[in-house]
Parts: structure tokens; C-alpha cells; sequence
């Protein structure tokens, strides 16, 4: 697919349910994998669209190294927020978006 696309510079990007869920191994080899097939004219760019609940050092460091777009979503104050977007156990994540 890379090689065949003319187009110099390409976006590759994660959204939709929440793609931290996939873990960071499978983000590392999407990356490798990208890499190695994408034209030697290429750019590549990166960007995720997360609830950020999930965001630790790790994925900081991860997202830093590949120069990632993040995209955070936030819904408001804590109030706002909370009544939309909450875990399975019916909790609040405004707290550990935060975080994020």
C-alpha cells in the first residue's frame, strides 16, 4: 500500500474505540512494519485519538520517539465529562484522563 502511494507525505492514524487497548507491542510493529515498506520519499506521520485513560510513561515516551499527534478527548469540566465517559464500572475517568 506505501509503496504504491505517490503522495509524499502519508498519515497513518488510530481512532475509534479506544486503540491503546491494542497494547503497545502491536503500535511498535505497526511502526516497524510501516517503515520498512514506505518509500524511501516518503514522510510518515502518526496520530491516535484516545481517551487517554490508559497514557502512562511508557506510552509518553512511546508517542514522543515516533513524534505522535495526540488527540485527547475531554468532554468538559470534571461534571461533563464524567457523565458521558465512564468504565465499565460505571466510574468517571475525568480523574485519570487527567493523568494522561
Amino acid at each position: 500500500m506505501l509503496e504504491s502511494h505517490r503522495a509524499p507525505e502519508v498519515t497513518v492514524a488510530w481512532q475509534g474505540g479506544e486503540p491503546t487497548l491494542m497494547g503497545l507491542d502491536f503500535y511498535r510493529h505497526s511502526i516497524e512494519y510501516v517503515e520498512q515498506y514506505k518509500r524511501p520519499d516518503q514522510t510518515i506521520s502518526y496520530s491516535m485519538q484516545t481517551n487517554g485513560t490508559r497514557l502512562d510513561d511508557e506510552w509518553a515516551a512511546f508517542f514522543k520517539k515516533h513524534n505522535f499527534l495526540i488527540g485527547l478527548s475531554v468532554d468538559g469540566p470534571r461534571e461533563i465529562h464524567d457523565t458521558f465517559r465512564h468504565d465499565k464500572g460505571r466510574k468517571g475517568t475525568f480523574d485519570r484522563v487527567m493523568r494522561g
